[in-house]
């Protein structure tokens, strides 16, 4: 274009943009620039940009003035550096819905659809120039947060947020505002925020949850790693792998129970194997581990702690675990054995300073007792225990005196002549 002397109204093919923009390449008069504005806004009105400042430019898909076959398909590379703002409008029912890496999706009418292909990292990123986290691992610095798949292979989703080590006890944040919550307290309810957990059987229809499988669980990074804290199953049951507080009433099955309230603390139980529990003298709950072998729990007093210590008086060293023993302390609190006496015998004190023993029962005479039917026992002038075979009927066990022996007899018949007896408010006579 440099050195002509007539100006196009509009540009060629054969015309270097540059040359017709750069005002340091030729003078041009007025008209010739007037020409290449013209020129510029008619390339713009074919790419589809409809505004004429970089801070309401528009792009248009679209349009009816680019064109009905206009944007059907673009290959290669574009960037777009203009700072101006960049709009996808005038999509009606019926429309494509924006597809990235993708040319169909059924389900979606209006929307997004990014294809992956086979790459397992992030498929969304957010990004600020704010954030500067320095975690790395979990995304590029500015990520504050990200979705990727849960599996490589599998699937899933992975919701990631990140934010600074910095003073902010709130890292990610749901918000669900409005609707009118539901009042039922049974398997139906369900909250204004509502999780549904299920398994598929591989062909298009949802499966049950495995027996007693987890659907829930919350983790923490402890220790260098990931441990559960709280976990719920599918049948309702859940497990807290820590402290639980209660600054309320606890309900079980309808029933308030009264006696469990806040003050009762779990802060020392972390679950571990072979312990025992026991209420401290604060009333809190709390666990001991178990002692040594052969060690027995022994109390501390209502204001210390029990501990697991060996016997400190009482010894089984005289045990030998034999049939036919009976077991005892000795004058030293050791805990010792006796052999079973005869048959007969009975085991018999010998005081406090010496071991007992089985024994004839010393005066007293078992020998007249014979174990038959229809038998009264008493004892004799002797001691001893002996029987009585019972009387006729209507006779009554009447005594001899204290030399004699008792004898079932004839009640005998008492005379009141003309008298009257009352009796429980009845007249006799």
């Amino acid at each position: 274009m440099a050195g002509t002397s007539a100006y196009p109204t509009a540009l060629d093919t054969n015309t270097n943009l540059n040359e017709n923009l750069a005002d340091n390449v030729d003078t041009v008069s007025a008209a010739h620039q007037n020409n290449q504005n013209l020129a510029i806004k008619n390339v713009q009105a074919k790419l589809g940009i409809g505004a004429t400042t970089a801070t309401s430019t528009k792009f248009l898909v679209g349009a009816a003035s680019a064109g009905t076959t206009a944007w059907v398909s673009m290959s290669g590379d574009a960037t777009m550096t203009n700072a101006g703002v960049i709009t996808v409008a005038t999509i009606t029912t019926g429309a494509a819905p924006l597809y990235v890496n993708e040319s169909a999706n059924t389900g979606s009418t209006i929307g997004v659809t990014i294809n992956q292909a086979a790459n397992d990292n992030e498929i969304l990123a957010f990004k600020s120039s704010d954030i500067g986290h320095a975690y790395t691992t979990g995304g590029e610095t500015d990520t504050y947060a990200s979705m990727k798949k849960a599996n490589a292979t599998i699937g899933g989703l992975k919701i990631t947020s990140i934010a600074e080590d910095a003073a902010e006890d709130t890292v990610t944040i749901v918000d669900s505002i409005g609707g009118t919550a539901m009042t039922t307290k049974t398997t139906s309810g369900v909250g204004l925020v509502n999780i549904n957990i299920a398994e598929h059987d591989g062909s298009n229809a949802l499966a049950n949850i495995t027996a007693d499988g987890n659907v829930f669980s919350v983790r923490a990074h402890v220790g260098g790693g990931y441990l559960t804290r709280f976990m719920v199953d599918e049948d309702g049951d859940a497990y807290i792998f820590g402290a639980a507080t209660v600054t309320g009433a606890v309900v079980a099955e309808g029933v308030t129970l009264t006696g469990v309230t806040a003050t009762p603390a779990l802060t020392t139980i972390d679950g571990g194997n072979d312990k025992v529990i026991y209420t401290d003298s604060s009333g809190n709950v709390t666990e001991l581990a178990l002692g040594a072998s052969g060690t027995l729990l022994t109390s501390g007093g209502a204001t210390s702690a029990p501990t697991f210590t060996a016997p400190a008086t009482v010894t089984a060293t005289t045990i030998n675990g034999g049939n036919h023993k009976v077991l005892y302390t000795d004058g030293s609190g050791d805990v010792t054995e006796l052999a079973l006496g005869a048959s007969g015998t009975i085991l018999t004190g010998q005081g406090t300073t010496s071991a007992p023993t089985f024994a004839a029962p010393a005066g007293v005479a078992l020998s007249a007792i014979n174990g038959t039917a229809d038998r009264a026992m008493y004892v004799n002038s002797s001691g001893d225990v002996t029987e009585i075979v019972l009387g006729a009927a209507g006779t009554v066990l009447t005594s001899a005196g204290s030399t004699g022996d008792p004898s079932f007899a004839v009640i005998p018949v008492v005379d009141y002549g003309d008298a009257s007896i009352v009796l429980h408010g009845r007249v006799f006579s």
